[in-house]
């Protein structure tokens, strides 16, 4: 018995696993970890030949392989349990990496439940949409090489992509460039069903918002040149608009003076995402009152400019609000938060907010329950007014506060009936001793606490979880911001 005893012990416990669990294991390999599997041992090599399930995911784009070169390899792993398919240039540098017309179609025939395609880099000139297979869902498009102005009318011909969900598309390597509205429309020709739409560095011409499916529900645009009043040209149609939920406008901020300024004029808007434009134009109390998600970044945003909204009220359905490098941002913006009375969550990262600001704003912000300051010159007053007003914070998070010390943290004391998580990063003036004596006032309350290495060791973690039930995630910091 000694002796069986002693060569079960000599057994890999890998070895001993059944053949679900392996696969669930292998599933999570990338593709150059999958094909070398079959070198290991006979078993392993049987699983990976017959078990098409760990091949339902196939991400070749990190490795740059020519298809056409390297097909006989290749194609095997092209199998019908494949759903998922990313290929081309990882470094997004134009490239041949073999995508013939020969490659795509047996891709459609061997493939029937592809879902998802992402090319990034590649030359498309040999194949055009009616190749893809009519099985995708999600199609994304990145950086490629078309010449040909009509790559999507075969597919329209054809009857198009009816099970296309979700297209995200750049045209910043389309040529020739004044003709890419005319292929935009195609594409939303053949993309009927289309729930939502990226569009990439596109002049977007005299494609109207009217004429974009009635299925879409979002809606990107991302470094494209937009017309004048854009939005306006769709309020004599407004019963032909999309029913959008989401839109995202990330534009130059030349081109956005006048382009923003009818935005309003999509009702059901939940969430609205501004990059980079010129907000001068666009009053706040045009904004759509079912707004629920709002987020600027690197705007230009007039002073007080959410002051018109808390007249209208036409924001109190509004529960986040993200203000990211607002250069134009000052603490007289902060009076008007009283325009966001049932505000849930609140980031702002390297917008100008200073204890005078905080204290116009918390005041109006009484469910707030998700705090995220970063990079901001608050003190100790900031955080005894968060104890004071914020009943209801549940997170708190704080990265680059330099003018934080012990004495403001243990204001969070405060908080200790809801206080669920607390993240303190690169504040420098915040020592082990102030963030343990915090962990044993609210002991009971806080679940978690992520802080840097250079404020509390990995040491601590199994002290804290002993003494305090706390579950404490320490990383290294970052470089110094400028």
């Amino acid at each position: 018995m000694g002796c069986v005893s002693s060569q079960q012990d000599d057994v890999p416990p890998i070895s001993l696993l059944n053949q679900d669990v392996l696969l669930y294991i292998f599933s999570y390999l990338n593709v150059r970890d999958r094909c070398r599997l079959a070198r290991v041992c006979r078993r392993w090599q049987r699983l990976t030949a017959e078990c098409s399930t760990i091949w339902a995911t196939l991400d070749i784009l990190p490795y740059e392989v020519n298809l056409a070169k390297n097909w006989a390899v290749i194609h095997p792993r092209f199998t019908s349990a494949l759903k998922s398919l990313r290929l081309g240039a990882n470094q997004y540098k134009t490239i041949n990496c073999g995508i013939t017309k020969d490659v795509m179609l047996h891709i459609r025939r061997t493939c029937p439940k592809l879902e998802e395609l992402e090319i990034h880099g590649a030359l498309l000139d040999s194949i055009d949409a009616s190749d893809l297979p009519l099985s995708l869902k999600r199609l994304v498009i990145f950086k490629c090489s078309i010449r040909n102005e009509l790559w999507f009318s075969e597919a329209i011909h054809s009857g198009g992509l009816l099970k296309l969900e979700h297209v995200d598309f750049d045209f910043s390597l389309y040529r020739p460039k004044e003709n890419s509205n005319q292929i935009a429309r195609e594409l939303v020709m053949c993309a009927t069903n289309v729930k939502s739409l990226s569009l990439r560095n596109l002049a977007i011409g005299d494609l109207q918002l009217c004429e974009l499916p009635m299925t879409l529900h979002e809606l990107s645009l991302v470094q494209c040149t937009v017309p004048r009043r854009w939005f306006d040209s769709s309020v004599a149609n407004s019963k032909h608009i999309p029913p959008l939920n989401k839109l995202t406008v990330d534009i130059m901020r030349h081109n956005s003076w006048t382009t923003l300024c009818s935005i309003g004029c999509i009702s059901g808007l939940v969430e609205l995402q501004i990059f980079g434009a010129d907000l001068r134009a666009l009053d706040s109390a045009n904004l759509p009152p079912c707004l629920q998600k709002l987020i600027l970044r690197q705007v230009w945003l007039p002073r007080r400019w959410f002051h018109a909204s808390a007249i209208a009220g036409n924001l109190h359905q509004l529960k986040y609000l993200e203000l990211t490098k607002l250069r134009s941002f000052s603490q007289k913006c902060a009076t008007d938060f009283r325009a966001f009375p049932n505000l849930k969550q609140l980031h702002v990262c390297k917008s100008y907010i200073d204890d005078t600001g905080m204290a116009y704003a918390v005041g109006h912000m009484v469910c707030l329950e998700k705090l995220t300051i970063i990079n901001s010159c608050i003190t100790d007053v900031s955080l005894a007014l968060f104890g004071q007003y914020l009943s209801q914070l549940k997170h708190l998070r704080l990265r680059q506060c330099g003018l934080i010390t012990d004495i403001g943290v243990q204001c969070v004391e405060d908080l200790k009936d809801t206080m669920k998580l607390l993240e303190i990063y690169e504040c420098q003036q915040i020592t082990a001793e102030g963030v343990i004596k915090l962990a044993s006032n609210l002991k009971g309350s806080l679940q978690y606490m992520n802080v840097t290495a250079d404020i509390l060791g990995i040491e601590y973690c199994d002290s804290l979880w002993t003494n305090y039930k706390i579950h404490l995630h320490v990383t290294n910091p970052s470089k110094p911001s400028r």
